[in-house]
């Protein structure tokens, strides 16, 4: 940096940087590089320091894109907050559907025990009607009484070969 540059950064001519320097006592060789000719950055910083410490002006390209990463920052919390509140609604969800999930697989037991138990029931009657079937006789053959025999309703029921 030169000091024609520091000089625009502060905001005053060259000339006035110069006589500042002469003013206070400082010689050009300590704080230029002999080289370049260009400022050292000791240099820089006893000139800043005699100055007040003022800081460079931020330059118009700066300017735009320090406004347009601002403009991306905010648009990106809001991204993120979005997402966020998605990621919170998500997981709102899943465990409205684990509690769900773990009633069904209750449920599930439920009807599997019943299942079983309704199963072990029909063993159980099954083998009572074949025992009680081999130790009772069958009944007799359903008959029409024989007094009854000349009444419309038994000739109906009775008939041979009929409808």
């Amino acid at each position: 940096m030169t000091v024609k540059e520091l000089a625009q950064q502060i905001g005053i001519s060259p000339a006035a940087v110069y006589k500042r320097i002469k003013t206070n006592g400082i010689k050009l060789d300590t704080i230029k590089d002999p080289h370049t000719g260009e400022l050292t950055p000791e240099g820089i910083e006893r000139l800043r320091a005699l100055f007040g410490g003022i800081q460079p002006e931020l330059t118009t390209e700066l300017t735009t894109k320090v406004e347009r990463l601002t403009t991306e920052l905010t648009e990106l919390s809001t991204k993120l907050t979005a997402l966020e509140t998605e990621l919170a609604s998500t997981k709102a969800e899943l465990d409205s559907v684990k509690a769900e999930n773990a009633l069904l697989r209750e449920r599930e037991k439920l009807l599997t025990d019943e299942r079983d138990y309704l199963r072990k029931s029909l063993d159980q009657e099954q083998q009572l009607q074949a025992i009680t079937l081999t130790k009772v006789p069958a009944p007799p053959a359903l008959t029409a009484p024989e007094d009854a025999a000349d009444l419309p309703w038994y000739k109906r029921l009775f008939r041979k070969g009929g409808r």
